[in-house]
């Protein structure tokens, strides 16, 4: 089984997702910046290397010098723009949030009281008073013998099952009917070893019905017992809705720890049981007390770790995460995609130069005649 997160103490909430937002929308504003400083740069570049009157034949080589070593300037100049300034900001801090650890599983509704109508003699049903899915009081006759026996329900509840009909004959000790009490309901859940040794009794427990419009309904264990092929926990239901009969599934989520306000980090950071971080200006590394686990980030429970400490990406690139845990930054992905990003800037800068000076050169040959 894995955690399961809902409602108010879900970790991914909209908050979240607008800091992931935010940040994009800052990480577009700065290259946006840089790549107008760089059109800037380009500006004064040409006002320099402009001038009235160009010897074509005795500056040549001289010309090829220049324009080699200007753009090598710009590409050098443009890489240290895009890489400057970005490094104070390549971090991420600690949140707190609340936490907490569950269980889910899929669950039957049973009912915990049911009886099953027999006879202890062989004899003929003379009369039925009721049929499948009939609701009886205590008391409401059920089978009329042939021998004047008449049977009675003990209890309020409904006919599940009819096995004769009449005139039929009944053998010894075989079932006539069930009978199921419906103000007596519960939820079976199976679950293997790992599981069921975190359940207790007595734990919180939210049941969701489909056909309840996913209204949550509240529960809690009660029981836990092994059966042939896996574990078994029983909930109970404090509210049963008329709805609700035995046979129907609903999802079930129990409750095995609730924290709020816990502080955690991203499960990317630990590397080998190591997180490093920076504190105070320095960078520092320790040891943390893992606790609960949940979706990409994990709980410190031994205060090791403040609010205010930020987390450098370049560890979490390096971090060796768990293969169960969905997050997990590629080095080698961001690589790739850095050096594509300055191929196309070195493009961007030198397409328009070679475009502009090749107009450059045919002005001049329309001016001199050649």
């Amino acid at each position: 089984m894995t955690n399961f997160n809902y409602g108010e103490f879900a970790i991914i909430k909209t908050k979240d997702i607008l800091c992931v937002l935010k940040s994009e929308i800052i990480s577009l504003i700065i290259y946006l910046k840089k790549g107008f400083q760089i059109f800037l740069l380009l500006l004064v570049f040409k006002h320099l290397i402009k001038t009235k009157k160009v010897k074509i034949m005795a500056g040549k080589k001289v010309s090829k010098l220049k324009w080699f070593l200007a753009i090598l300037f710009i590409i050098v100049l443009s890489a240290f723009v895009l890489t400057s300034g970005t490094q104070k900001k390549n971090f991420v801090k600690p949140k707190i949030s609340n936490v907490i650890d569950s269980v889910y599983s899929y669950g039957t509704v049973e009912s915990e009281t049911r009886y099953n109508l027999v006879t202890s003699l062989t004899s003929q049903i003379r009369k039925l008073y009721v049929t499948e899915g009939d609701r009886v009081k205590k008391n409401a006759p059920l089978v009329l013998l042939d021998n004047g026996v008449l049977l009675k329900a003990p209890f309020k509840g409904v006919v599940t099952e009819l096995y004769y009909h009449e005139n039929e004959t009944i053998t010894p000790n075989q079932k006539i009917l069930t009978l199921a009490d419906l103000d007596n309901l519960s939820i079976k859940l199976s679950m293997d070893q790992e599981t069921v040794l975190k359940i207790r009794e007595k734990q919180k427990a939210e049941i969701i019905f489909d056909n309840l419009e996913n209204k949550k309904l509240k529960g809690e264990v009660f029981k836990r017992y092994p059966s042939l092929t896996d574990f078994i926990v029983k909930v109970k239901l404090d509210e049963i809705p008329s709805e609700i009969l035995p046979g129907m599934t609903c999802d079930t989520v129990i409750i095995i720890q609730e924290k709020k306000d816990s502080l955690l980090i991203p499960i990317a950071a630990i590397d080998q049981d190591v997180l490093t971080l920076i504190r105070d200006k320095k960078e520092i590394k320790i040891k943390p007390r893992l606790g609960i686990i949940v979706d990409d980030w994990v709980e410190i429970v031994d205060g090791s770790v403040k609010e205010d400490d930020q987390i450098p990406f370049d560890t979490m690139q390096r971090g060796k995460v768990d293969p169960k845990q969905k997050t997990f930054i590629d080095q080698k992905a961001n690589l790739r995609k850095n050096f594509i990003r300055l191929i196309l800037l070195v493009l961007l800068i030198i397409i328009p130069i070679v475009f502009w000076r090749h107009h450059v050169r045919r002005k001049r040959k329309e001016k001199c005649g050649i």
